[in-house]
């Protein structure tokens, strides 16, 4: 159903802003040069996509309908990462149902790779990591929840706290090394 909704009701403001931001790049705009905006930071994020697309087709069509389906994938890596969370921690009818709610939300119903989308994707994906890696003990989920909340801090600024925050909450949840230096 979620794939379906996407073909329908395309925003001419903030989602075709979104497009053109990092469409200006793959042109040859200079990030932080041609535009000094903090809204720029997603569109960066989402260049290199872009930059695929132009590469596969030669054009701009479907640009709009390219990147709804990879924030659709963005979502629902998010909805199996919290599937994974959860498993073990309650019913799995509730863990299966509650990750639903994550993947169905639609942000400002723009379905597309924006600063808000993005950002908060990526606190969802970084708290996530934090809990498997407080159950697992494995550091390659504390390194994925710090890349995830660099990711929310740099497409939206206004996360930094956040973000310094689970920065701490990882650090506090290191394994003890023994008097080592880490």
């Amino acid at each position: 159903a979620a794939a379906a909704r996407l073909h329908f009701g395309v925003d001419f403001t903030d989602e075709a802003f979104y497009a053109t931001l990092p469409y200006r790049f793959v042109l040859g705009d200079t990030p932080y040069v041609s535009d000094l905006g903090v809204a720029q930071n997603a569109g960066v994020l989402a260049t290199p996509l872009v930059w695929i697309w132009i590469a596969i087709t030669s054009d701009n069509g479907g640009l709009i309908l390219f990147l709804r389906y990879a924030y659709l994938g963005m979502r629902v890596g998010i909805f199996l990462l919290a599937v994974w969370a959860l498993w073990r921690r309650v019913p799995h009818r509730l863990g299966v149902a509650a990750p639903l709610l994550v993947c169905s939300f639609v942000l400002f119903g723009i379905p597309t790779l924006s600063y808000n989308t993005v950002a908060a994707s990526a606190v969802t994906a970084a708290l996530l990591s934090l809990l498997l890696g407080s159950e697992r003990g494995n550091g390659a989920f504390a390194v994925m929840a710090f890349v995830c909340a660099a990711i929310a801090a740099y497409s939206h600024p206004g996360l930094a706290p956040v973000a310094i925050a689970i920065g701490v909450a990882i650090v506090l949840r290191a394994p003890n090394t023994g008097g080592r230096r880490i």
